[in-house]
């Protein structure tokens, strides 16, 4: 004879026992497929990538500096200094580290011209063999200007004509050189000369341009506080725009006092803005 359901209090008691039993392992099965398919389980993360940027052309991976026109590498320039050293020892001509020169002749560096020409400075000078009409060819600050017959400058590299290239004059390569003023100009060989005229040539230097620690410095010397008081004079402090004649003469009187200084001094102080 079957047994009639109960549907009393023991027998739901029993009923819920039996649906916890059989709930728990469902339930552990489905917390587990969760958590699998979940960004945060273990092997889900992204991968974590380097931010810094790729090295390129290091000395370890193979990669070359660029080289100075007579195949010298090269000197490294501590930044936020000046160099005091050729850049090709024994070669015949001193100059700077390529790299010093593209950031000298990206702007003008007046300050730093006047120590790159200062009394005790061991690059090599040239003087120009007529007057010329020049610019900078090498890139960067571009000013055309005429270079004066007899006039003084740095040489800065040497230029080497491009081999099955397209050849710009005489073809025997040339130089880039600084004037005194702080722009760099591209002269060919025979525009200028290693030797020594009787009264070299300087270009204008603007002493408005200077830094105040360079002025107060070449203001110790009287001939340049001569020259300058005579110049605030004539131009009535004036460093731009029309300019009476006398203004003119002051101003290049104050110019030859300012390289007279730097010619006899070996203690400029150190540029405001340097390269």
């Amino acid at each position: 004879m079957p047994v009639p359901f109960r549907t009393g209090k023991r027998s739901r008691s029993r009923l819920d026992q039996c649906r916890r039993v059989l709930w728990s392992p469902l339930r552990t099965i489905i917390l587990v497929s969760l958590f699998a398919l979940s960004p945060l389980a273990c092997g889900g993360t992204k991968p974590r990538v380097d931010a810094s940027p790729t090295n390129v052309d290091s000395p370890s991976d193979g990669g070359t500096s660029q080289e100075l026109s007579d195949g010298a590498a090269s000197e490294p320039v501590a930044e936020k200094g000046m160099p005091t050293k050729c850049a090709t020892p024994g070669s015949d001509m001193c100059v700077p580290p390529n790299d010093f020169v593209e950031r000298l002749c990206n702007k003008n560096f007046a300050e730093a011209a006047l120590v790159l020409f200062a009394k005790d400075s061991p690059w090599t000078r040239m003087y120009m063999t007529g007057s010329v009409e020049a610019w900078y060819a090498s890139g960067g600050a571009a000013l055309r200007a005429k270079l004066m017959f007899d006039e003084e400058v740095i040489v800065l590299r040497r230029r080497v004509p491009p081999k099955g290239g397209m050849v710009i004059g005489d073809g025997s390569g040339g130089f880039d050189v600084l004037r005194w003023d702080g722009y760099c100009y591209s002269l060919e060989a025979g525009q200028v000369t290693t030797k020594l005229p009787p009264a070299p040539r300087r270009a204008l230097v603007k002493f408005f341009r200077l830094g105040k620690r360079m002025q107060d410095a070449m203001l110790e010397s009287k001939q340049v506080t001569a020259a300058y008081a005579k110049r605030m004079k004539e131009c009535g402090g004036a460093t731009a725009g029309e300019v009476t004649l006398a203004c003119e003469k002051a101003d290049l009187a104050l110019s030859n006092a300012t390289i007279d200084f730097v010619r006899l001094t070996s203690a400029l102080p150190p540029p405001e803005n340097i390269p």
